[in-house]
């Protein structure tokens, strides 16, 4: 019966300096860790749309706004920020996504000329900001 005891023992404290150490770390709007927070976002209010050549996709570009009144107004809280655009669908080379670290107030354009995806595949398009 002693045999016993010492290896539960044993995974009883390990189990507790684990999960002690986990809800020691911290978590905000930047950071990883054991918790939760809120993350803001840039803007509540964003555009994108892809433009083609024939039947290929060239480029989406991605539009944010301050408001969404019929005439927005082009935001600067996205400004420097990375931002990672993705293309989904089922046709070859989908997903395929481009990022930038430095997204440019107001509206960007993402080249997507050299993968070759075909505009009848694409079912989606996503954008995510972060930084």
């Amino acid at each position: 019966m002693k045999k016993f005891v010492l290896p539960v023992g044993a995974g009883v404290v390990v189990f507790g300096v684990v999960t002690a150490f986990a809800a020691s770390l911290g978590v905000s709007s930047n950071t990883l860790g054991a918790g939760n927070d809120t993350v803001d976002s840039c803007t509540a209010n964003a555009k994108v749309s892809y433009a083609t050549s024939g039947s290929t996709v060239t480029t989406a570009t991605v539009t944010t706004y301050d408001n969404a009144t019929p005439t927005p107004v082009a935001t600067t809280t996205c400004a420097g920020m990375s931002a990672q655009v993705t293309l989904t669908g089922s046709g070859t080379g989908l997903p395929a996504s481009l990022s930038t670290t430095n997204f440019t107030a107001g509206s960007m354009a993402f080249n997507f000329t050299s993968s070759g995806i075909d505009a009848h595949d694409v079912t989606g398009v996503s954008v995510v900001f972060s930084g």
